[in-house]
């Protein structure tokens, strides 16, 4: 089963990395999978309205991909794992992996205030 490693909730929306490294042939399903992952959760009301952010590199031909997405809530990933429209793909993706690793990320207010005036580099 997909596991939600270092899922912590944070407040009204937690922004979710997933991870996944393939080998050269299960890219392309992969791919595919990915571009339902979203809409899957997004029906089910799980995610927020910004699609995510896919991001991918090849290298000795393992091909890894990140996502990156924001729940809506901080209990959707929980709700999620009772889904069964998305543990279908959670399996399906899992299947294609041979690594899947979640985490989960408070986000921060942006600009980020200064906790101390920047060091002085030059006399």
């Amino acid at each position: 089963m997909y596991a939600l490693v270092g899922f912590v909730p944070v407040g009204p929306a937690t922004t979710a990395v997933r991870r996944y490294r393939v080998a050269e042939a299960q890219r392309a399903p992969l791919e595919r999978l990915l571009a339902m992952h979203w809409r899957v959760l997004h029906v089910a009301e799980l995610v927020t309205d910004e699609p995510p952010m896919i991001f991918r590199r090849t290298a000795d031909d393992v091909t890894e991909f990140i996502e990156v997405f924001t729940w809506r809530t901080a209990d959707a990933a929980a709700r999620a794992a009772d889904t069964s429209a998305v543990v279908q793909v959670w399996r399906q993706l899992q299947a294609c992996c041979t690594t899947v690793d979640a985490e989960a990320y408070e986000p921060l207010l942006w600009p980020l205030p200064l906790a101390a005036e920047a060091p002085k580099t030059h006399p």
